[in-house]
Formats: C-alpha cells, structure tokens, sequence
C-alpha cells in the first residue's frame, strides 16, 4: 500500500496544513529541477495524495485502511526486534526485508537492519541499510551518527569525522525545535 504521508514527507496522519506545506515544498523541489519533464510521475503521485489527503471522506477511509495495514506492518517489525533481542539475526533479516518491501519510507527498519548486520559483523552491509535510512529523509542526525561509527570501525576517520560533523549540526537544528529531545 503506497503511504501518502511518507511520499509527501510528513508524518503518519499529519495535519492537512502540514500536507499542504509539504506538497507545496516538494512540487517546487521537483518542478524546479534540471528535468522537471522527468519528475512528471513523481509529480502526479503527490498531487493524487493531495487530491486523498486532503478530501474529508477519502482520507477517513484511506487513514483507516492505512491503520490497519501499519499495524500488520508493525507486528512483522516487533517480531523482527524480538529475534534480534534473541540473536536470531537471519530471521530478523527475512521479516524487516518484508517490511521495507511493504513500507519503504520508515526509517525505523533501515536503523534497526542497520544494527542486524552489525552485529552480525557485515560493516559493508550495516554501511549500506544506514545509507538507505538516510534517504528516507528522516532522522538525519541519527543516521549520520551510524555512518559515523560504521566508517570508524571501518578506520576510515575521514569519512567518520564528515558524518559525525554533519550528525553533530542535525541535532543543533533538532534541538531548536525540540529542546528536551534527549537522544539529540
């Protein structure tokens, strides 16, 4: 099921003023681009979730039917934690792929895979579901600190240094928004 929310970029039923500032934002990112002609697809999934999101009765239907699916999605996820608690890692493996192929946009998956293969000694692998977590676009400051760790182990300082300055000025920006933010 495509999640509308994380295509426009803002939380899970979130605020119709916080979609209309978001649809606004990422139709001026992609019309402004080098090929607007290219993003036409992108362009018209956001403007359809708009089109739901922003009509009473469809999004009460959408975010139900959103509800329930998440919650099939987050079951799947918990199992997923419990097997990496119980270092059952393959099989944690199997159920957060699962998940990222049913919601791609949660970063919760990308940091907890991220941790999977960590632990499982595969740094190239933790280095890569880090990146993916980045590109959801959430929780940069966190992602950025995994990349740090990940390219220390790595004894690659340079590019562990970048990701800990870039990690250290996101959650400066988080802070002014949230000031108690304690893991920030």
């Amino acid at each position: 099921m495509q999640n509308y929310y994380q295509l426009m970029g803002v939380p899970n039923f979130a605020s119709l003023d916080e979609i209309a500032a978001a649809y606004k934002k990422k139709y001026n990112e992609l019309f402004s681009s080098d090929s607007p002609l290219a993003n036409i697809p992108k362009l018209k999934q956001i403007k359809q979730a708009l089109d739901i999101l922003s009509d009473e009765d469809q999004r009460e239907s959408y975010d139900q039917e959103l509800g329930e699916f998440l919650e099939l999605v987050n079951e799947q996820y918990e199992e997923a934690v419990y097997d990496l608690e119980n270092r059952d890692l393959d099989s944690a493996v199997d159920k957060l792929n699962w998940c990222m192929n049913q919601n791609p946009g949660e970063p919760d998956y990308y940091e907890t895979m991220g941790l999977v293969y960590r632990l499982k000694g595969d740094l190239k692998s933790s280095l890569r579901f880090y990146k993916l977590g980045l590109e959801t676009g959430q929780r940069k400051g966190f992602f950025h600190r995994y990349l740090g760790d990940i390219y220390s182990l790595m004894h690659e300082d340079d590019k562990a240094e970048e990701n800990y300055l870039i990690a250290a000025e996101e959650f400066k920006e988080l802070l002014k928004v949230d000031p108690k933010n304690a893991e920030a």
